[in-house]
């Protein structure tokens, strides 16, 4: 029993003298930050979420704001560095920010978090939404002085669609050829007939129908190429393969009036 208890001894006083070098090391650490006085600012913060609406909208709820002052601004030591750093979230589009000052001020650096948000397009838009990455792009900076409540705007002016998003154009077009040498001009491309539809990033199909027409969802604002291959018939028997070639023109927005697209063709078989 004695033993145990000379042990429990010894493990405490090398306890006492830890913690005793601990506090020792903390106190005489040179960074001692002078919070002892404080500011406020009102951050407000923007962003075009809805362009069916006139002016910006309110950041959503919850975004984060992370603010930070240079320690060297806060104390007298010496070589001092680091940041004095906190968050605050954003609710009805402002962050309430309170920070530690000095009598000759500090400079606050105010950085907002992105966020994605289903933008709503303008009238007459092709889609309803996009989903787009909201950012502050330049860095956001207040001084302040003891005492002081200050108020600041800050606008998401970065916008960028994510880079799976592709828009597309819903449109109707007449596929016409010369599909047969005994007859003038060209002639509607045959019903069933499976045309390919590609750009240098996408590609698709389309069936043609009746009277030489396609329907197809194609990317917006981007030319779309056609190719298919087809018997012609000749003056001079037999009919050949043919492989035919076209481009549909850029398109902007959706249509049921349906273009009419030639395609041109070049013999495929001997």
């Amino acid at each position: 029993m004695k033993r145990t208890e000379r042990k429990l001894g010894v493990i405490l006083i090398a306890l006492a003298f830890i913690f005793a070098s601990c506090e020792k090391e903390i106190t005489t650490s040179n960074l001692t930050l002078d919070k002892s006085q404080k500011a406020k600012v009102k951050a407000y913060f923007y962003a075009e979420l809805d362009k069916t609406k006139q002016g910006l909208e309110l950041a959503p709820n919850g975004t984060k704001v992370f603010v930070s002052i240079p320690n060297s601004s806060l104390s007298s030591a010496a070589g001092v560095t680091g940041n004095w750093i906190d968050t605050v979230l954003i609710s009805n589009g402002i962050a309430d920010i309170t920070v530690p000052t000095v009598s000759t001020g500090v400079t606050v650096t105010i950085k907002a978090a992105e966020f994605t948000y289903s933008q709503v397009q303008s009238f007459g838009s092709v889609s309803n939404t996009i989903s787009k990455i909201y950012s502050v792009t330049a860095a956001q900076t207040i001084s302040v002085l003891p005492g002081e409540s200050k108020s600041k705007e800050i606008t998401y002016d970065g916008q960028n669609q994510l880079d799976n998003f592709v828009e597309t154009v819903t449109c109707a077009f007449i596929l016409k050829a010369d599909m047969d040498e005994t007859l003038a001009g060209n002639e509607n491309v045959p019903q069933g007939t499976i045309v390919n539809l590609y750009t240098s990033t996408w590609a698709g199909t389309a069936t043609v129908g009746a009277d030489g027409k396609i329907t197809a969802t194609i990317p917006k604002d981007e030319a779309i190429s056609l190719k298919f291959e087809a018997t012609k018939t000749l003056t001079v028997p037999p009919s050949k393969k043919f492989l035919y070639t076209g481009t549909i023109p850029a398109q902007s927005i959706s249509t049921t009036y349906a273009s009419t697209i030639t395609l041109s063709g070049v013999q495929n078989e001997n």
